[in-house]
């Protein structure tokens, strides 16, 4: 199913609906929204891109197809480990509001132009978005995160994953780093 909105407005409200059918926190709900609007004017701005058969492609409207869906599936799950990573912390809302929105921008551009992230690869951006620089021994040891990779040599693996993310036109988008340290942080792209 596609679902096209005339407007922005529209768009957002469509998203809201997905996000409250999946009962999300509040704060972090409103960070995906505010990430996925971010993500689709900054994709608005760029140049019409060519597709291998030579046509420029700009859908003019505000859509939601369904293979987005499982985005928002996963945007649920990452609501929860936001939640985790900071329980007890006093900006705990103003963090997951924060995360929210820049991970939701992330994984929607990359998302938005054919490059595919697992659930893993995801909750592994949305932990480095709320947490900062964390070693792969720091991602494995949070209990709530029930990555397939159970320990800190898959971790490093499934990080090194999204140094080089391909999308539909064959570019290629790292979204995270390794710092010197060891330490893996999240890029924005």
């Amino acid at each position: 199913m596609f679902r096209k909105f005339q407007s922005e407005s529209d768009f957002r409200d469509a998203i809201e609906a997905e996000l409250s059918k999946r009962n999300m926190s509040n704060a972090f709900s409103e960070g995906v929204v505010l990430g996925i609007i971010e993500a689709e004017a900054d994709i608005r701005q760029e140049p019409p891109r060519v597709d291998p058969s030579g046509m420029r492609l700009r859908i003019g409207t505000w859509f939601i197809r369904d293979d987005d869906i499982p985005v928002f599936d996963a945007f649920t799950a990452l609501g929860g480990l936001v939640v985790t990573a900071m329980a007890g912390t006093a900006i705990a809302p103003a963090a997951a509001l924060t995360s929210g929105t820049s991970i939701a921008r992330a994984i929607w551009q990359v998302w938005r132009k054919g490059g595919r992230l697992s659930t893993d690869q995801m909750k592994v951006l949305c932990l480095l978005a709320a947490r900062g620089p964390s070693s792969p021994d720091e991602i494995t040891e949070i209990d709530d995160v029930h990555l397939k990779a159970h320990d800190a040599a898959g971790t490093a693996n499934l990080l090194q994953t999204l140094t080089e993310v391909e999308l539909r036109d064959g570019s290629v988008v790292a979204l995270v780093r390794q710092n010197p340290d060891g330490t893996w942080r999240k890029l924005n792209v």
